[in-house]
């Protein structure tokens, strides 16, 4: 334990925040060890035996992180929960009055540590027969962390251009930057700036803001509460939030995922369209697995597009309700509903062009009992009445260009473009 305190009070007072990261992320294997260790050597360790010689604010922080530890080791998991909100506010503490932008990086891995620590601790509660409010807390504690980091005093910094000797660099870049670990490569001329480069340390304290904004939605899809992540997605709008170029890509492309399943569930499909397309382009070339879960939004599965091709209502249901648990698990359940309207759109416009042919010059009045017949002959039976509806409800979300005729029982049809594109309808 005493090597993992000596490494971590190194790491503050050099103010390295990769280091610091690395060293508070749950799964660190130094640190697992080393409270392993202490822990079998002295069952009754106390941790702040271990931490007192640090600074103010990390050493409350370290006993309170170590004592996680412990606690996740032991299974103990609710504990380990309380334990980790009480370090983090001792961490908000120093990462306000820090000067410097290195605290961002523990930072990361505290917002996922919590994220982490608070679904095994409801896994606990539920097992136990209690009711688990341990996530819905996490989200609280998010909204903490992202209240300091907007609050976060300062702008990013950027120095003059200064010719130095290629020797000098990392000299002046020492300087120049508090934390700073690399030089530059391969010019003798300097322009720093605090969105430009991405290690430790020089980050601005408001590009923390994105990466607990990706937490705090993944948590609010879990609590199935999205409500809450539009005021989040306001503020990183805003003015008042950092130039969203300024964050690293991953970041970027977690954020434009959440977006476009967000767009989904508002119907809004052309946004949905444009930040799955981020997500999806952007995705790093080996992460298959994260671009196939983009897919999995961006393209339905081979029965829902046999479905909306051929406009076979039966086969979509089926596919609906075979798949359903998997769609649900996958948070693709809600999308994939909202395509039956598209489903019944085509299988009308066949219904049309058959009618077309029959009666040419009653092509635009089309019989509610024709689309009944072919519903009927896929094996999906309604009443007049509710082809009626469902026809209603095309026209409504302008599917098609039509009205019906109650008395008649016949939608009469647009005689310009009667079935618009589905891309000029995404708005609506």
């Amino acid at each position: 334990m005493e090597r993992f305190v000596r490494e971590f009070h190194d790491a503050v007072v050099s103010e390295d925040g990769a280091r610091l990261r690395h060293l508070v992320w749950l799964l660190c294997p130094g640190a697992q060890q080393a409270a392993a260790q202490a822990r079998q050597a002295n069952p009754t360790w106390n941790p702040a035996l271990f931490a007192s010689r640090l600074p103010a604010g990390w050493a409350e922080f370290l006993t309170l992180h170590c004592a996680c530890l412990a606690a996740v080791q032991q299974g103990a998991h609710v504990e380990a929960y309380d334990k980790l909100v009480a370090a983090l506010q001792h961490f908000l503490k120093v990462f306000r009055e820090a000067p410097g932008a290195w605290v961002v990086g523990p930072m990361y891995s505290l917002v996922h540590n919590l994220s982490s620590v608070a679904q095994a601790a409801d896994q606990e509660l539920r097992l136990a027969g209690q009711r688990p409010d341990k996530l819905g807390d996490c989200g609280d504690q998010l909204r903490k962390c992202f209240a300091v980091s907007l609050q976060a005093p300062g702008k990013v910094c950027t120095w003059p251009v200064v010719a130095v000797p290629h020797g000098l660099t990392h000299m002046v870049l020492r300087a120049a930057c508090t934390g700073a670990r690399q030089p530059l490569q391969g010019t003798n001329m300097v322009q720093h700036t605090a969105t430009s480069c991405l290690g430790a340390g020089h980050r601005e304290k408001k590009l923390a803001a994105l990466d607990i904004v990706n937490a705090s939605i993944k948590i609010y899809f879990r609590l199935n509460t999205l409500r809450l992540c539009k005021n989040l997605m306001r503020t990183v709008e805003s003015r008042q939030f950092a130039a969203f170029d300024s964050f690293p890509m991953s970041q970027r492309v977690t954020y434009q995922f959440y977006s476009g399943r967000l767009a989904v569930f508002d119907e809004n499909y052309e946004q949905a369209r444009q930040s799955l397309g981020f997500a999806l382009a952007h995705c790093h070339k080996q992460a298959k697995k994260n671009k196939a879960l983009v897919l999995k939004y961006l393209v339905p599965y081979d029965p829902i597009v046999a479905a909306m091709r051929n406009g076979d209502v039966k086969v979509f249901d089926d596919a609906m309700s075979t798949q359903q648990f998997l769609f649900i698990q996958e948070g693709t359940y809600l999308l994939l509903e909202k395509l039956r309207h598209a489903v019944y759109r085509r299988l009308l416009r066949k219904v049309h062009a058959v009618h077309a042919v029959l009666e040419p010059e009653k092509r635009t009045q089309v019989p509610l009992a024709q689309f009944q017949a072919a519903l009927a002959i896929q094996g999906v039976v309604m009443s007049l009445d509710e082809v009626e509806c469902v026809t209603a409800n095309l026209i409504f979300k302008r599917y098609v260009k039509a009205y019906i005729s109650h008395d008649r029982k016949i939608i009469v049809l647009a005689k310009k473009e009667p079935f618009p594109p589905l891309h000029m309808i995404v708005d609506v």
